[in-house]
């Protein structure tokens, strides 16, 4: 079962947050569901990067999780990482500081 974030359109978002867990072909699709929506919640809670005045900076905790997807603006040449539901080019992320 699969999760998009979605515009106010209807369309997907893409990049943005996005959401899987995997079940059994016969598994109850309400019991995948409440899964999918307690990932949601718990992932959707934790913050891993804060806009400041200084501009994006990686929160406290100084880890960064999110996940690689194909940037086409550089023709793939390097990945696009989407963390927090926001993307952020490789050279972005290289110059995040620790907010202190």
């Amino acid at each position: 079962m699969e999760a998009l974030e979605v515009t106010s359109a209807g369309r997907p978002v893409s990049p943005g947050y996005q959401f899987q867990v995997l079940g059994h072909h016969e598994a109850n699709a309400w019991a995948l569901f409440r899964r999918l929506h307690a990932r949601m919640r718990r992932e959707m809670a934790v913050r891993h990067v804060e806009l400041t005045d200084l501009g994006w900076q990686i929160r406290r905790n100084q880890h960064v999780v999110g996940r690689i997807e194909w940037d086409q603006d550089v023709d793939g040449r390097v990945p696009l990482l989407v963390v927090d539901g926001k993307p952020f080019t490789w050279e972005q992320v290289l110059f995040l500081t620790v907010i202190h």
